[in-house]
């Protein structure tokens, strides 16, 4: 036998029973809400040309990509995003479609992760795109939509926490740095690394917007942050107005999700020169991971020769599928209502009987041996109420 002929590779996994019935529980939900508010579904290839994602733009490096070669000896991806392809269908297929674009996805991405950093490298995100609406009510309806995602799923215990990308801009473009030293300084605070991020910043202590930046990575929690962060910004017109904007979005969407877990966090800032407005994520409290992500990204389009603003989210089921196995279990699997077994000579028969009871909305399954004893104890494990055994006449066993 060859040596990795019973193995998965790494970072990949099987699914089976609970994690299936999950799964579809979880897709189910979202697609209804995402159908429900006017989104329809959009299916890419689950290979891309490595040209697709090959850009400063994306923020994915090329070693986190599957690559393989074609027929043709162009080089491929498996796709490691979402966004990216919907764009290009945008810019392609629905190019004389009117603004704004409403489109939705359920599709599996694949990312090479480091062993042992905890990440899956195949997983299922679902996400929405909206394409050519800009303004304060489209970012409203993307947040309204990803605090809703956690509700239709029925998670309670979660946080939204939100960010301006333009806020992070408005800082670091007046230190005069280059791109490197700006992404950089953009890591330092993401990971909340002060050490760093005050030895990237010696030197300009001069400079009020370096200052700023050194406190960035503190300057989460409710609204009185931006208070705070407004004291600190003064004389800064464009910061300012990333405050009041976020300000804004903060208490309205505090006022319609009531009782929803908002945030703010003026040190997110990830993926440089992508995000260009509101950023956000969703976090399952006591799950590591982020869940959802998402906020504006108005260039993105124009990458692909159609200037539009665009917002969405992805969100990842994985972290959902595992909330709803905690809290579900072994509840998730379909109940089975009835066993049939069928005497020797009459297999058509039954078969066309459980033909009849799964029509009837009843799940069922044959029992292939053991004659009614065993099909009664087959019953009884699986919790059935009902046995059938058929032959020239069908028997009822009903069971308690």
């Amino acid at each position: 036998m060859k040596k990795y002929m019973k193995k998965t590779p790494e970072g990949l996994k099987d699914m089976l029973y609970e994690e299936c019935a999950a799964k579809a529980e979880i897709e189910r939900s979202i697609t209804e809400l995402f159908t429900m508010r006017g989104y329809s579904r959009a299916i890419t290839p689950t290979i891309e040309y490595y040209d697709l994602f090959d850009d400063d733009m994306t923020g994915i490096p090329q070693e986190q990509m599957y690559k393989l070669m074609s027929m043709t000896g162009r080089i491929m991806a498996l796709r490691p995003d979402m966004t990216i392809p919907i764009a290009r269908l945008v810019s392609t297929r629905l190019k004389d479609m009117p603004a704004p674009i409403r489109l939705y996805y359920t599709e599996n991405i694949f990312k090479v992760n480091i062993n042992g950093s905890g990440h899956e490298n195949e997983i299922t995100q679902s996400g929405i795109e909206l394409i050519g609406a800009k303004g304060f009510c489209a970012d409203l309806e993307v947040l309204d939509m990803a605090v809703k995602v956690f509700e239709k799923c029925g998670i309670t215990d979660y946080t939204i926490e939100m960010g301006h990308a333009g806020f992070f801009d408005s800082l670091v473009g007046g230190l005069g740095v280059d791109g490197e030293k700006k992404e950089s300084i953009r890591k330092s605070i993401e990971s909340k690394n002060y050490a760093e991020l005050s030895r990237i910043l010696s030197g300009m202590e001069d400079s009020p917007a370096a200052e700023v930046l050194k406190l960035l990575p503190s300057l989460y929690g409710g609204a009185e942050i931006l208070d705070e962060a407004e004291r600190l910004c003064a004389g800064n017109e464009a910061a300012m107005e990333c405050l009041d904007y976020l300000r804004e979005l903060y208490v309205k969407l505090t006022d319609i999700s009531s009782g929803s877990s908002i945030n703010l966090d003026l040190g997110m800032v990830h993926r440089n020169n992508y995000y260009t407005g509101v950023v956000f994520r969703g976090y399952i409290n006591g799950y590591g991971n982020t869940v959802i992500s998402g906020g504006r990204y108005d260039k993105l389009m124009e990458k692909f020769g159609r200037d539009m603003p665009a917002t969405g989210f992805a969100v990842e089921n994985n972290a959902l599928i595992s909330s709803l196995i905690a809290s579900k279990g072994s509840r998730l699997l379909p109940k089975v209502g009835a066993v049939i077994y069928a005497e020797r000579g009459y297999e058509a028969k039954a078969v066309i009987l459980a033909g009849s009871l799964a029509d009837e909305g009843c799940i069922n399954r044959l029992c292939f041996s053991g004659g009614e004893e065993g099909a009664v104890s087959c019953a009884k494990e699986l919790g059935a109420q009902r046995v059938y055994i058929v032959a020239e006449q069908v028997k009822t066993v009903e069971l308690r």
